[in-house]
């Protein structure tokens, strides 16, 4: 799914613990919320990460339609698919998963 080999992930990767204090450092705040477009499948990476290296997570993922509401969903979603195929990203990498969903929220939320 996201092109990466193995090879690449433990020559270019970093351990879980520096991934979850980098996390950490950058959510300083109490109650925080990640929004994904697909928070099922990002949280429950996210659980795993953390219990892997047994550190309790100081944010929730939730859903970023729960965000921009029901009735902006089929626009974004729309948003979204034009910014996956403009050749600008690459899709299902994180900074430019972030990037993409981040430019169709400004774009539904005006």
């Amino acid at each position: 799914m996201h092109g990466i080999s193995r090879e690449e992930l433990f020559q270019d990767g970093l351990p879980a613990n520096e991934v979850v204090k980098q996390f950490n450092a950058f959510l300083t705040e109490s109650d925080v919320v990640l929004y994904s477009d697909a928070h099922r499948w990002d949280g429950d990476w996210v659980d795993t990460l953390y219990y892997a290296v047994k550190v309790d997570k100081p944010f929730y993922v939730d859903s970023i339609y729960d965000l921009i509401g029901n009735d902006k969903a089929d626009q974004f979603d729309k948003y979204f698919a034009r910014l996956a195929e403009s050749g600008k990203y690459r899709h299902h990498r994180a900074a430019d998963d972030v990037e993409m969903i981040y430019e169709a929220y400004c774009y539904v939320m005006g």
